[in-house]
This record gives structure tokens, C-alpha cells and sequence, in this order.
């Protein structure tokens, strides 16, 4: 079912929600509509990053994730190229646990919302109510 689901959404086309994060190639939304479908083990280096990339506010490009090979943290420089290059406002992403549920990087623009009960912390929830999030954490 996982696979069969797209890699990622564009809300009001200004909030672009997915996975993971920006591949090391940086894409323009339109080629997100070309990836492989129904790829399990992504095998297309662009899908796998989508899925498994992490953004990193201490470093300003991409370095070797430790998550393994073809992982990668990318930092604001990357972050605010691709922002600018496809004109989005907010970057929403899940993948990554977070204590709080919720947590934000570069200057508020990237969300990162946790919501698995597996990882011992709050589960977060963002709704978008009158263009204005609002965050809702469970213990």
C-alpha cells in the first residue's frame, strides 16, 4: 500500500508535504510526477532521498546521512534554493522523530510532524485552519 502512495503533496500551491526531504539532485516539483511508481525499495536515487533525507540547520549543503548509503542531511543553502526554485512557503515532512511531535528547522519553513506511538515521545498532529497552522501534541 506504502508504494502505492505518491511521494509527495502540494497544499494551495505553496506547501509541499512529503516523506523525507530534498534530494541531493535538486528537482523541480513538476519531475516528482515522473518517479517510479509502486517502487517498494525505491531503487530511483531522487524517490529513495524524498523518502529518506533529513534536513540539518548546522550545515549549509548535503553530507553523508547516517542513516546508510544514499542517505543524505541537507542544510539551509539546499533548503532555500529549492524552496525558491519551485516558489513554496513551507516545507511539511514526517520521518523523523521528534520528542515534542513537532519540530521546526530553517527559520520556521520546514515542519517536521511525528505522529508513530513506537518512539516514546508526543505524537504531533498540524492542522491549517485560515492559513495559520496549529499544532495539536498527544501524549
Amino acid at each position: 500500500m506504502f508504494a502505492s502512495l505518491p511521494p509527495a503533496a502540494l497544499l494551495n500551491d505553496k506547501i509541499l508535504c512529503l516523506h523525507g526531504g530534498i534530494p541531493k539532485d535538486l528537482i523541480k516539483l513538476e519531475s516528482i510526477e515522473c518517479l517510479p511508481k509502486d517502487d517498494f525499495e525505491p531503487k530511483n536515487p531522487i524517490l529513495f532521498e524524498i523518502l529518506w533525507n533529513d534536513p540539518r540547520d548546522f550545515i549549509e549543503d548535503y553530507l553523508p546521512s547516517t542513516r546508510g548509503e544514499g542517505c543524505y542531511f541537507f542544510g539551509s543553502n539546499i533548503f532555500e534554493s529549492f524552496m525558491t526554485m519551485n516558489n513554496l512557503e513551507y516545507l511539511i515532512r514526517g520521518h523523523e522523530v521528534k520528542m515534542d511531535g513537532i519540530g521546526y528547522n530553517f527559520n520556521g519553513k520546514l515542519i517536521t510532524v511525528f505522529s508513530s506511538e513506537y518512539h516514546h515521545g508526543k505524537k504531533g498532529i498540524l492542522l491549517i485552519e485560515d492559513g495559520r497552522f496549529k499544532e495539536i501534541k498527544m501524549e
